[in-house]
């Protein structure tokens, strides 16, 4: 798996998309309480969820990795850790995650 940190617009999505196009990884698909923006669908860019479902998923332990952001939860459910996945977290995010999984490759951007 790889994870990818950096900073807001430094390049992380463009990175994993060419990835993506070029190799076999596929995107690991991350939850969240924002609404979404144009273009971006649920179940392929986000799992777009209300904070109480997303309070609930807790509660199950569902997530690998979790954190809050701008007042919106993130967060990574183990159901959607693939060895052959790309993710874009947070440091926070990625430390936990990292630190759960035997191979990863963290991509500081």
């Amino acid at each position: 798996m790889i994870i990818i940190v950096g900073a807001s617009a430094s390049g992380k999505t463009q990175l994993a998309k060419i990835l993506y196009q070029n190799f076999v990884y596929k995107k690991c698909i991350t939850t969240t309480t924002r609404k979404p923006r144009i273009n971006e669908v649920d179940g392929k860019d986000y799992y777009f969820v209300s904070k109480e479902v997303f309070k609930d998923l807790l509660a199950e332990d569902a997530f690998v990795e979790h954190s809050i952001y701008n007042d919106q939860m993130y967060g990574l459910q183990r159901k959607d850790v693939r060895e052959n996945g790309i993710v874009i977290l947070d440091p926070t995010g990625a430390n936990n995650l990292a630190k759960t999984l035997k191979k990863c490759i963290c991509c500081v951007y």
